[in-house]
């Protein structure tokens, strides 16, 4: 999760699909960064009013640039330049990149929320560990 001092501050919660992408990013680019829940009062002081909605993930750089959205994170720091970029080289090759993670953030997006929350017995073990002390079966039926 990055070192304990780190120049930047990824808001995000663990089970977000689109925090996550962001996260694998910053890992794989060994980019140091620090991850806070969007209930750490911060988030609610001064990153809501600045977007003007609650979102994640959002990314606060060292000099206090809040960037919301896992492709504007990315991009980002393709812009300030990494190890190990994401996009090609070449603008046939950058296309075809840029259309493959469209179609698998967004037209796949139906089907990763279907296998990440439609298995009850598969989220039990996640979900007693990181929601609120309330068995997760009273909380379905309460919804």
């Amino acid at each position: 999760m990055g070192s304990a001092r780190a120049d930047y501050i990824l808001y995000g919660l663990p089970h977000s699909l689109y925090t996550g992408k962001a996260r694998c990013y910053l890992r794989n680019q060994g980019i140091s960064y620090l991850e806070r829940p969007p209930s750490e009062p911060r988030f609610a002081e001064r990153i809501v009013p600045q977007l003007g909605r609650s979102i994640i993930p959002v990314l606060e750089t060292p000099d206090g640039e809040l960037i919301q959205d896992t492709i504007d994170i990315i991009d980002y720091f393709e812009r300030l330049g990494v190890p190990y970029p994401v996009y090609p080289g070449t603008p046939l090759q950058r296309i075809v990149a840029i259309i493959i993670e469209y179609y698998g953030s967004q037209a796949m997006l139906k089907h990763a929320m279907h296998y990440r929350w439609s298995y009850l017995e598969q989220q039990e073990a996640f979900c007693g560990t990181r929601l609120p002390a309330v068995p997760m079966r009273r909380r379905l039926r309460s919804s």
